[in-house]
């Protein structure tokens, strides 16, 4: 049932890939040798392995060879367009995610909590490949704690837990278009998920209360 979450984390973990004239293998495919290239031409840096293989396998052609300097400073600036091409790519898909689920304001989900921070959770719906964010402040009724090691969020009264993969039912508060983000909040009754208590220390037995006819008070 996490398999989708388990790819996420998995890919999170891994070191951004960079274009650089170093041979260093390739870490997911299990090469000691390697380098990106890729036919019909998708990138600037496909462009240059194809003139460096031109080169040698043309040497009368025209084709010229790259020295180790000129292949560095391409691989940075090449690497640094990437990025913001991938940024602009995804901020135009949140775009156009913030404005269908503007369409659905008020409507309830199924999900995934498919991230845990210290002020929300962000919630993958079944439906669509949508994520948008329930704020702390939202989870109501109770002060939160942040557990950094498992990726959770922890009720202080209640020990009520929302960890990653959990299903959780939402509804649609907000879809800020501009700024392509997408606020949910819990439906009311309460979410669908998959409440954990927080394991707390046994407490030091007592004695019966001196004064039976009071009631005693709650534990903290």
């Amino acid at each position: 049932p996490k398999a989708h979450i388990l790819s996420m984390l998995a890919l999170r973990s891994l070191m951004q890939a960079k274009y650089s004239p170093d041979n260093i293998g390739h870490f997911g495919l299990g090469f000691s040798d390697y380098t990106h290239f890729t036919s019909p031409i998708r990138r600037y840096p496909d462009l240059i392995v194809h003139r460096l293989l031109k080169a040698k396998l043309y040497p009368r052609k025209g084709y010229r060879m790259m020295s180790y300097d000129d292949l560095g400073t391409a691989g940075s600036i090449t690497s640094s367009c990437e990025q913001r091409s991938v940024k602009a790519e995804r901020q135009i898909k949140s775009i156009k995610k913030a404005r269908l689920m503007a369409t659905h304001i008020g409507e309830e989900f199924d999900g995934l909590i498919s991230s845990v921070t210290k002020f929300g959770l962000f919630v993958l719906l079944r439906q669509f490949d949508i994520d948008g964010l329930i704020r702390v402040e939202e989870l109501g009724g109770d002060r939160y704690d942040f557990d950094e090691e498992k990726l959770r969020l922890v009720g202080r009264k209640s020990g009520r837990a929302f960890e990653i993969g959990d299903p959780i039912r939402v509804k649609v508060a907000r879809a800020d278009i501009e700024q392509g983000m997408i606020d949910f909040v819990l439906p009311e009754g309460g979410a669908k998920h998959v409440a954990r208590e927080k394991t707390r220390e046994p407490l030091p037995k007592r004695g019966p209360p001196k004064d039976h006819s009071k009631r005693p008070g709650k534990s903290r």
